[in-house]
């Protein structure tokens, strides 16, 4: 097992030192059949050899293979010592159409677009067979690269399109580039370790090169002294199908806590990490290397923290979000009312659920009759439960009374409703509701009753719903809430 792992870790190395030469290395296929490599720091170009066929269009495989398509839509392996081909098998593009764009993903998925229909194509480079993926909407000019874990294709017109591989119907264009001529190949180079720099993609048009900028796909001519004997066709990179390597500062986080956690460590809410890197908190000050963050006397609301590892194109950033959030309810302290009061418990909080002693599930909750009444708050931080016990006893003086029945027709007798109390009101609210729900009458006047009109007319008889919220003088501290029906008699 040992020696597995010192192989597999040597491997590894192996191919970051062999990426990181050809870090600025790229190779052409020529109108002439030419297999040529070029070097893009140092604009210098080598020729590999002369493959069978003209190839429109070559790609190099996660595994350092290259393939490309045929003047004869055919598939070839190409040997990248003297590029002699192998082929594969024929690939069968629409009528009148030819494949002339090809790209590997960093998964071993080789795509291929046309130069005539706007379809984007998976192919098996083990028997050439094609898979329609979807309509790009754009026909290919001679190329697809991969930059950053996106798919790009150079379309007719010198269009840069971004290709949405999931939903091809959705690829958009980037913008137009600026050459001096036809853009037939694109192509990203670069390293894949940092060390070299952010890779670039360029672009390849006669004979001549571009770097391409993907803000809006305008271009700069690089290497002017590039000779190449023959017009470009195709382009292809190593770096096109290998992700590039960044520092890892593991994964975001969100975590929801309530108001009474005192402490929480951070380094494990990232998971796997690379060491050496550096922790923020909110005010973006730097914090130990392994912080514990004291969260008793912060008051509810989002506070986050980053971890950031490595520098420049190399650097990652984990966030780690704590949320809090408050538990306890607003509950009232047990309580004495008198016969008729209705004490209302009011616990609005769409983030919370609700369950009483009952069985009820609402926000609120009213109460009427003598007993302990409790409530189980839970929310996404934890788990709550408050109780309340509430008596009733016979009070003097302020109590309030209401009809059952009342006859409003205008004879002076029996014709309004309303409350009858001895005590004087600081606050009142009466509002008379029909069967319907909606209300007919309402006062915050203690002296202004129903005359059991409603919009000027009276209401038919029948039985109306009640509700008063009121204060006194004598107790302001203790709301009172009563409900009931009354009747009309007409």
């Amino acid at each position: 097992m040992r020696n597995t792992v010192c192989t597999h870790i040597t491997i590894l190395l192996l191919l970051l030192t062999a990426h990181y030469a050809e870090a600025q290395q790229a190779y052409v296929s020529l109108q002439n059949g030419d297999l040529v490599e070029i070097d893009v720091e140092q604009c210098t170009s080598r020729r590999i050899g002369r493959t069978s066929v003209p190839m429109y269009d070559i790609a190099i495989g996660p595994g350092g293979v290259m393939y490309g398509i045929g003047q004869d839509n055919r598939l070839y392996k190409i040997d990248l010592k003297d590029a002699t081909t192998t082929l594969i098998g024929p690939l069968k593009p629409k009528q009148g159409d030819d494949f002339n764009s090809l790209v590997f993903s960093d998964s071993g998925i080789m795509y291929a677009a046309t130069n005539q229909s706007t379809f984007l194509y998976k192919i098996d480079t083990t028997n050439a067979n094609q898979t329609e993926l979807g309509n790009i909407g754009y026909q290919a000019a001679g190329d697809l690269t991969f930059f950053d874990g996106v798919l790009y294709m150079a379309a007719r017109n010198n269009f840069l399109i971004r290709v949405n591989i999931a939903n091809p119907e959705k690829s958009a264009p980037v913008g137009k580039m600026n050459a001096a001529g036809a853009i037939f190949g694109v192509v990203t180079v670069g390293s894949i370790d940092c060390k070299g720099g952010r890779p670039k993609m360029y672009a390849l048009g006669g004979n001549l090169l571009y770097e391409v900028s993907l803000a809006d796909a305008s271009t700069k001519r690089v290497c002017p002294n590039l000779r190449l004997n023959s017009t470009i066709y195709g382009a292809a990179s190593a770096v096109e199908a290998t992700p590039q390597l960044r520092a890892n500062a593991g994964r975001d986080t969100l975590l929801n806590l309530c108001e009474n956690t005192n402490q929480i460590r951070l380094a494990p809410l990232v998971g796997l990490k690379d060491s050496a890197g550096t922790w923020y908190g909110p005010e973006q000050l730097a914090l130990t290397s392994d912080p514990i963050v004291d969260i008793s006397g912060l008051s509810p609301g989002t506070y986050r923290y980053f971890y950031t590892v490595g520098e420049g194109n190399c650097a990652d950033t984990a966030t780690v979000s704590l949320t809090l959030d408050r538990l306890e309810p607003d509950f009232p302290k047990d309580t004495t009312l008198c016969q008729g009061q209705m004490l209302l418990i009011n616990l609005e909080d769409s983030a919370a659920k609700y369950l009483w002693q009952d069985g009820a599930t609402t926000a609120t909750y009213s109460i009427s009759k003598p007993g302990t009444f409790s409530v189980e708050v839970t929310k996404s931080c934890g788990q709550t439960e408050a109780t309340v016990e509430v008596n009733y006893e016979t009070c003097d003086g302020c109590n309030v009374f209401f009809p059952d029945a009342f006859s409003p027709n205008g004879d002076g007798q029996n014709d309004l409703f309303g409350p009858i109390s001895d005590c004087q009101f600081s606050t009142f609210s009466l509002r008379v509701y029909n069967r319907w729900g909606e209300v007919v009458f309402q006062s915050n006047d203690p002296k202004q009753l129903w005359d059991g009109r409603f919009r000027s007319q009276y209401v038919s008889s029948g039985t109306y719903v009640y509700r008063l919220n009121y204060q006194f003088l004598t107790d302001p501290a203790l709301p009172g809430d009563r409900m009931g029906k009354v009747v009309v008699i007409r």
